[in-house]
């Protein structure tokens, strides 16, 4: 979770010792509340980027990130609220409504320093028990409307640049921080970045942690984790970022009139991007999981998808009718 966000603005200086190098780790997927703090920042400064064009539609409909805007400035990112996404958005609501009000106060302290306090601001550092409750929905209702759908296109990047770095880490240290961004020079043993203030950081043998980020697009951040053990983390910008929702399924209209849209898009999500759970679907509809139950018996009578239970979850595929039936094939 994160604990500290920093963003980089000049040069900061990574002294790496062989302990340091030997605990270097990659991380496995997307930081969900890294994805949704940076999110932020990319809505507020109304990023022209094309690879943000269709998620900024989702993005600037979000009640809840208008409200969010409320507590952070382009140079200053609220690190408190990383730490309460949760992947279930309702998880969220709960983490933000409990989570520790001294670290709000302390960013919105520092806040004062980079534009006007609104009124919601000032309440929620003083802990106002109607403010937080705000907070927990404005926060949760954003990762849901504007987050949600689009992380499984999110995970699937990260994943292929995970495995990039995992390929190059196998040829030594060296070649890994050799090669992780151009805002990124590595001099043995210091790992030379962009960053807030000019110093120099020694590690003292925890290492450090890699973590790729798709919104985090600008260049390189520094920050922190808390758990399962203290340690920097890197968050190092896609190098061959796509499009959010380049690659949505199309779903034909002749399938629309066929199947009704909803059931058209279930089986072309499991058709396009493979199978899926009931949750994730739902999530990805924004509709509840009963819903997407009812949708998905009919496909399954029909005999366009099957369904098998994995452990707590249901996971939904196509058959073979139904990627013929998808993509108009006899």
């Amino acid at each position: 979770m994160i604990t500290l966000l920093i963003r980089c603005e000049v040069v900061l200086r990574m002294h790496l010792t062989f302990e340091d190098l030997g605990a270097l780790r990659i991380a496995d997927q997307a930081q969900r509340g890294a994805e949704v703090l940076f999110s932020l920042n990319v809505l507020q400064t109304r990023s022209r980027d094309l690879r943000f064009h269709r998620w900024l539609r989702s993005g600037r409909r979000s009640a809840g990130g208008a409200l969010l805007s409320e507590l952070f400035a382009p140079s200053l990112l609220p690190g408190y609220l990383a730490p309460a996404v949760s992947p279930d958005w309702t998880e969220t609501r709960s983490n933000a409504l409990r989570f520790d009000p001294d670290s709000r106060r302390a960013d919105i302290k520092q806040l004062t320093g980079f534009r006007a306090v609104t009124p919601f601001a000032r309440a929620l550092a003083g802990d106002d028990a109607e403010a937080r409750k705000r907070f927990a929905w404005a926060l949760s209702s954003y990762q849901r409307h504007a987050m949600d759908t689009w992380m499984p296109q999110i995970d699937a990047l990260m994943r292929t640049e995970r495995d990039d770095w995992a390929r190059l880490a196998a040829g030594g240290a060296d070649r890994l921080l050799s090669s992780l961004h151009p805002r990124v020079y590595w001099k043995p043993p210091v790992l030379h970045m962009d960053s807030a203030i000019d110093a120099d950081y020694h590690l003292g043998g925890c290492g450090m942690l890699i973590q790729p980020t798709y919104f985090g697009a600008a260049r390189p951040w520094l920050g922190s984790t808390d758990t399962p053990h203290p340690q920097p983390v890197l968050f190092v910008p896609l190098r061959k970022p796509l499009p959010l929702g380049a690659h949505e399924p199309v779903t034909p209209e002749n399938l629309v009139r066929l199947l009704g849209r909803t059931r058209a898009t279930i089986l072309s999500v499991l058709t396009d991007e493979g199978p899926t759970t009931t949750g994730a679907m739902a999530r990805r509809l924004d509709c509840s999981p009963s819903t997407v139950s009812n949708h998905t018996e009919v496909l399954r009578e029909s005999g366009l998808i099957t369904t098998v239970r994995d452990g707590q979850s249901v996971r939904h595929a196509a058959t073979d009718l139904g990627i013929a039936v998808r993509r108009g094939r006899d």
